[in-house]
């Protein structure tokens, strides 16, 4: 459009001759018969932000075509807000792999042998709060071992499962692993919230390096 608003005296020529309502719809003509989907947006005066925010939302969803996602304990009962529906997903191109028993089991023997991975040194962890932390590293390797194992670029967890916080394995929840996680480039979201992972699914970021 090159103009925000247009006088109660412009006629119909003024009024095509100063937006692109006439060439938008022409070829929203063409793409619709050739069966292509379009997003309109526009801008005015020549702003272009519009148009650029849309580029930068249609290269986001391009690179999550192919994506695996892992859902790993479930959902809280009644958070039905975090889930992510297959078909929501598959025209994301996304793959949603439920972590099964038989990987959570080999992830947990896989985490069992400290890895040496240090904590953040900007973490000041307290003496008493030690146990806890190495629970806490132990969660970080199991996760690891389940993404790498199962191929994931992105996981969501539900922490209050028997898988981890009421498991006897780990018995704490997967904050501070998760977040290690994702220090390294693998976007975890808890509570099971799928919906959310999807959100932190973006450019080259969330490319693994496990």
């Amino acid at each position: 459009r090159r103009a925000a608003r247009y006088d109660e005296a412009t006629d119909e020529v003024e009024a095509t001759r100063w937006s692109g309502i006439l060439g938008s719809m022409m070829l929203a003509n063409v793409l619709g018969r050739e069966g292509r989907r379009a997003l309109v947006t526009s801008g005015i005066g020549g702003d272009a932000d519009g148009v650029a925010r849309a580029v930068a939302g249609a290269a986001a969803a391009a690179r999550l075509r192919g994506a695996r996602l892992g859902l790993l304990g479930g959902i809280i009962p009644g958070y039905g807000d975090v889930v992510l529906e297959p078909a929501a997903a598959a025209g994301l191109g996304i793959e949603l792999v439920p972590v099964e028993e038989a990987a959570v089991a080999s992830a947990l023997a896989a985490s069992e042998e400290d890895d040496g991975a240090p904590i953040p040194g900007r973490l000041d962890v307290r003496p008493d709060a030690a146990p806890l932390v190495e629970r806490s590293r132990r969660v970080a390797r199991f996760l690891r071992a389940i993404a790498r194992d199962a191929r994931l670029d992105a996981l969501a967890l539900n922490c209050h499962s028997p898988v981890l916080r009421n498991g006897d394995a780990l018995g704490v929840v997967g904050c501070l692993g998760a977040t290690l996680l994702a220090e390294g480039g693998l976007p975890v979201a808890c509570t099971g919230d799928a919906a959310t992972t999807v959100a932190l699914m973006r450019s080259e970021e969330h490319t693994s390096e496990l």
